[in-house]
């Protein structure tokens, strides 16, 4: 009976010989022009299982890739929802969603979400979710039958937080560039499409009159329909779901980021001003 050894050759390739007969064949990698083209399904495949060969059809190793994969889970960037079925079409109110499957196992609090009203998208974050009630803050929803077309949740490495500080006295008048005129200093959108979805603004010392208005600016957009208006000192004071203009709350690469100063304070010797602003990547 013949026996057949398998082995490399000097050149990196297989040589296959067979006792009895001379009968050698090489395969050489550097003429791989030579071999033949896509296996065919019934061809055999060389398999080492620990020093013993063995052969296995392409077929059979293909059915065998394909089982593994199918077998891992992939998380993909956004995981749509049902309609009707884990969500109700119609919003309760422009900041709630019912939900009818219960989604705590798969959203968690702070994650991205993205929905689709009335053949528009629009993005978001969960501030709140119980098992039939979720709580975004954002863009506003609207609370028509059957407005509410797609759901979905995205990854938490889709939210970006941004923190901006203008030290000393602010609010003596109105200033779109506060960054740029009072704190000496430029920020600039480096990452993909976003939107915001949240603003918060505090500051150590409160106005000796009263309390100037704050914003943000994309260039020379505002993002907000109602600007934050600042309160106690240290006291965070934040959008409402409602505050925001979604036609101007995206922000590109590049873009100037700015904090506005949209009406000044009474006396205008406020200190020490920090925004707080959240994004959502598109994608």
């Amino acid at each position: 009976m013949a026996t057949r050894e398998h082995k490399a050759t000097t050149n990196g390739g297989l040589k296959f010989t067979e006792s009895g007969p001379d009968n050698l064949a090489e395969i050489d990698p550097t003429n791989l022009a030579a071999l033949g083209s896509t296996p065919a399904e019934s061809d055999n495949i060389l398999v080492d299982d620990g020093g013993t060969p063995k052969k296995s059809t392409w077929a059979n190793i293909k059915a065998w890739i394909k089982t593994y994969l199918e077998g891992l889970t992939f998380r993909r960037r956004w995981t749509q929802l049902t309609a009707t079925t884990d969500f109700a079409t119609t919003a309760p109110s422009t900041s709630t969603i019912t939900m009818n499957t219960d989604q705590t196992g798969n959203i968690e609090i702070g994650d991205p979400i993205k929905f689709k009203l009335s053949g528009s998208y629009y993005w978001a974050q969960c501030a709140a979710l119980t098992a039939n009630l979720m709580t975004i803050r954002g863009a506003p929803l609207t609370t028509g039958a059957g407005d509410l077309e797609e759901l979905y949740y995205g990854l938490a490495e889709m939210v970006i937080k941004e923190s901006f500080f203008v030290p000393g006295n602010y609010g003596a008048g109105i200033e779109p560039d506060a960054l740029k005129d009072i704190a000496n200093s430029q920020e600039e959108w480096d990452h993909a499409r976003g939107y915001l979805v949240h603003l918060a603004a505090t500051h150590s010392v409160v106005d000796s009159g009263t309390e100037a208005d704050v914003s943000m600016g994309f260039g020379d957009t505002d993002p907000l329909s109602t600007d934050l208006t600042l309160g106690a000192a240290d006291a965070w004071i934040e959008t409402a779901v409602a505050s925001f203009d979604t036609s101007k709350h995206m922000v590109d690469f590049g873009d100037e980021v700015e904090v506005s100063i949209k009406t000044a304070g009474g006396t205008g010797d406020a200190e020490d001003l920090t925004v707080r602003a959240i994004f959502v990547l598109e994608k």
